[in-house]
């Protein structure tokens, strides 16, 4: 799905599927991010047109935050970012 068809609630749903795995994972808390852009260019010489170009972009990035477990205390952190967002890959 491009970011030019993908609704809110579809964003909505790809970030918190994400924190949710996070949380099944045994996150101690966790925080998402997922970014998309649509832009174009046009040069133009004279009156020609030199080129055009359009690109959509998107990322969703991670960051989690796990207790260490064999010692009970404290905090490790964990950052990841994908552009594939379909639900394998976020998962």
């Amino acid at each position: 799905m491009s970011a030019a068809t993908r609704s809110v609630a579809d964003t909505e749903a790809i970030v918190a599927r994400a924190i949710e795995c996070a949380k099944e994972a045994g996150a101690a808390a966790c925080d998402a991010v997922l970014i998309e852009s649509e832009s174009s260019e046009a040069r133009v010489r004279g009156d020609e047109i030199e080129f055009v170009k359009q690109a959509n972009e998107h990322g969703l990035g991670i960051r989690v935050l796990f207790r260490h477990a064999a010692r009970g205390e404290g905090l490790s952190s964990a950052v990841t970012s994908t552009s594939d967002l379909s639900p394998k890959a976020v998962d």
